[in-house]
């Protein structure tokens, strides 16, 4: 049967117009994945959430991390591109610790990416690939910016794909963002302190200190943010972190405190990283706003003049336009303020240069975050913390000696002895010979710290009672736990303290506890890290069963 030439046309025509459409549609519908997400006028935003530390179900971490995603979920999804873990996410590496972080974060409606950390390597790597992330290292891109994520104490390995991975990037005129869980970069070796100076990588992302750090060397911003477990300061939230033009910004969101507003643009001074930052002309000001109810009003104002309304943009953003040649050059403070539809308010304040001509001299600055930590500033939520901090020493000391003898002298005393501690349960009991016997925790070793170790050991155990007559009877039962000096103990005698934490970027633990009782010996002080003292999974130290170390 022959086909007539105008049906042959017109099926033609409906076929071309039909790809046209198509094509037209895939333009349109945005593909769902981790590196097609577009972007809201070159801003990238994510949500750091701190060091988990995760154990059970019991502390306010777990119902703390169901809170955070909550409010991704609920309040921020449409504003931020990804959420970012920073390691140390299972406490002591165990599988139920990571089942119990999968089981929230898999709920989670923006994409996650994640890094291990030192406390997540006590455990079989392929727990963290399994239950957190599945790929490591990896990288991606969002817009014009280049993120790559990494094991940091297995930077050696990882160096030669990370050297091909950044200078790729360079390459392609990518701006990049490191994520690792280490925040002392300082103390790491040459070749990374290089990739940062030359690879064009303007933020390094970290976790690992416990405590909001903010850290710029003139080339770099460093940042760190305070842990959801175990934290060392303030109370519990999340960091928006945001790209804008190659602009870095970062502010501490703590958890139910609503609206949240941060400045993404212009550059505040004090995270100036080139001279084309600085303020000239007619500059535009971006803000990224959150809340739990709908955003009503968001406005600015220069140097405390009059307000002026912002718009809205779409995911969150909103702008506004200030002509800077009304000003002086040099600094000159921009504030923002956002009210929601339940009458709440939030605020924001930078700092910017303003130079009409554009010129810049940039200060000299040492490379790295030691030297370069940005003060105290609580509308940032930084509370002074300087990145050498790293949790608490070791575990409580040992335990109370058993009663005395009924018939002693007052001062028949019998000083303890130490033995080498072979491998036990952390939980054991100093048995007098006679008079009662005392349930003893171990006078475990403090665990490694990233900075100022804690408190060092626990209080001794009580001297012998004073009694009336001059027979005595001497017991002597062994104590011993993993991580710890056994202590023969006589009756009544002083039980060792615990030794202090290890600081491995800072002071070392404090001082061991007071004795107790006539002879009862204080615990030893934390070893000393040093100023800059490198954080290695060769420098760990067992960490105490009695208490649980950063």
């Amino acid at each position: 049967m022959s086909v007539r030439p105008w049906f042959r046309s017109s099926v033609l025509r409906l076929a071309s117009v039909g790809s046209a459409l198509l094509l037209i549609l895939a333009m349109l519908i945005p593909v769902r994945g981790t590196q097609a997400q577009t972007t809201s006028d070159q801003v990238v935003s994510w949500v750091h959430i701190g060091d988990l530390h995760m154990v059970d179900t019991t502390l306010s971490n777990y119902s703390d991390l169901k809170t955070i995603v909550n409010d991704i979920n609920s309040y921020m999804k449409d504003g931020v591109n990804f959420a970012l873990l920073p390691g140390d996410n299972a406490n002591d590496g165990a599988e139920s610790e990571y089942q119990l972080v999968h089981g929230v974060i898999q709920n989670l409606q923006v994409p996650l990416k994640a890094v291990p950390g030192d406390h997540d390597s006590k455990g079989p790597t392929t727990l963290f690939l399994k239950y957190i992330y599945p790929k490591m290292p990896d990288s991606f891109d969002f817009g014009n910016y280049h993120f790559v994520l990494y094991d940091s104490f297995n930077l050696q390995n990882v160096l030669p794909w990370l050297t091909s991975d950044l200078n790729a990037a360079k390459a392609a005129g990518k701006q990049s963002v490191i994520f690792q869980h280490e925040y002392d970069i300082n103390s790491c070796c040459s070749a990374l302190q290089a990739l940062i100076q030359n690879d064009n990588v303007i933020m390094v992302d970290t976790g690992h200190t416990h405590s909001n750090v903010l850290a710029n060397d003139g080339h770099t911003v460093y940042s760190a943010t305070r842990s959801t477990g175990q934290a060392t300061e303030g109370p519990v939230g999340f960091s928006v972190n945001s790209l804008d033009h190659g602009v870095v910004s970062w502010k501490f969101q703590p958890l139910g405190q609503w609206p949240f507003v941060s400045i993404t643009s212009p550059a505040d001074q004090a995270l100036l990283t080139n001279g084309e930052q600085v303020v000239k002309g007619t500059t535009s000001i971006h803000v990224k706003a959150f809340s739990d109810a709908s955003i009503n009003s968001v406005s600015y104002q220069i140097d405390g003049s009059a307000k002026v309304a912002m718009s809205d943009r779409g995911g969150n953003l909103w702008s506004g336009s200030w002509n800077s040649s009304g000003v002086s050059d040099g600094a000159h403070t921009i504030d923002v303020s956002v009210t929601d539809a339940n009458g709440k308010t939030g605020t924001d304040e930078i700092k910017v240069l303003v130079d009409q001509v554009g010129s810049y001299a940039p200060p000299t600055k040492s490379f790295g975050p030691e030297n370069n930590v940005l003060p105290a500033s609580t509308i940032k939520g930084l509370l002074g913390a300087t990145g050498a901090g790293g949790g608490k020493g070791g575990g409580k000391g040992g335990g109370k000696g058993g009663a005395g003898p009924g018939a002693c002298a007052t001062s028949g005393t019998t000083p303890a002895t130490t033995t080498p501690a072979p491998p036990a349960p952390p939980a054991t009991t100093a048995t007098a010979a006679s008079g009662a016997s005392t349930a003893q925790p171990a006078g475990g070793k403090g665990g490694k710290g990233c900075g100022p170790g804690g408190k060092g050991g626990g209080k001794g155990g009580a001297g012998p009672a004073a009694c009336t007559t001059s027979s005595t009877t001497t017991a002597t039962p062994t104590a011993t736990a993993t991580g710890a000096s056994s202590v023969t103990q006589p009756s009544g005698g002083p039980g060792k303290g615990g030794k202090g934490g290890h600081g491995c970027g800072g002071p070392g633990g404090g001082p061991g506890g007071k004795g107790g009782g006539p002879g009862g010996k204080g615990g030893k002080g934390g070893k000393h890290g040093g100023a800059s003292g490198v954080c290695s999974p060769s420098a760990a130290v067992t960490p105490t069963p009695n208490g649980i170390t950063p």
